[in-house]
């Protein structure tokens, strides 16, 4: 989210002399909360969703993708631990920022892998 959108809004909608303009940052996070919240559910539930034909192969292959985006996961996290011991202590809200990438990284790889692999085969088998 750009920084200040949702606070130029509620100026331009409450205008900027109302009792509320000292609580914009507030609601401006906590909007910023639930879209990342919102977020996360439509990833849950694309992931978790069932496939038309939900068979043995594809219980394996989801098994197989889970497990290569958590070893994915877990490298960089090693890594981002071995850049922070190396280097310098990193700026304040970067290591918060990096966990959230690395959050949407897991899930992104996820499906990816998951698409990827279960069409290729599906090609490959007919």
């Amino acid at each position: 989210m750009q920084k200040g959108v949702i606070t130029q809004l509620l100026y331009f909608l409450l205008g900027s002399n109302t009792e509320y303009a000292n609580n914009f940052a507030l609601i401006n996070t906590v909007v910023a909360y639930i879209s990342f919240s919102s977020f996360i559910l439509g990833f849950y539930f694309l992931i978790f969703s069932k496939e038309k034909v939900e068979d043995e192969m594809v219980a394996s292959i989801r098994l197989e993708c889970y497990q290569f985006a958590a070893m994915l996961q877990y490298f960089c996290i090693i890594l981002g631990f071995l850049v922070v011991l190396i280097g310098n202590s990193p700026p304040k809200g970067y290591v918060l920022l990096y966990f959230v990438i690395l959050i949407f990284l897991f899930w992104v790889t996820f499906i990816v892998r998951f698409n990827y692999i279960l069409h290729h085969n599906v090609k490959h088998e007919k």
